[in-house]
């Protein structure tokens, strides 16, 4: 991780991919606090650098909102799951 931020940047796509994997293995070892953590950094970071729907920033904020429930928070991943549906929706309905 460090080595990619070094070479690319903190909001580089390929850090951002790097963080997410990252964060299956703080799942894997029970790292709830440490997963949620870069869930939310790779998520806010799409949205700044790609746009709120971006399939890309839509993907990140689904797999935040899988993880929720994992940690018993199932308002939030309610509400990220609405969100998700909601510029999904919006994204496709220009598209046709």
């Amino acid at each position: 991780l460090e080595s990619r931020k070094r070479v690319h940047g903190d909001e580089h796509p390929h850090t951002s991919t790097t963080i997410h994997n990252l964060t299956a293995i703080h799942q894997n070892h029970g790292r709830w606090i440490e997963s949620e953590e870069l869930f939310l950094h790779v998520m806010q970071t799409k949205q700044k650098l790609l746009s709120q729907e971006h399939l890309s920033t839509l993907t990140s904020m689904n797999n935040l909102a899988a993880f929720y429930p994992m940690v018993e928070q199932l308002d939030a991943a309610e509400e990220l799951i609405v969100q998700v549906i909601e510029w999904t929706n919006r994204v496709h309905s220009h598209e046709h």
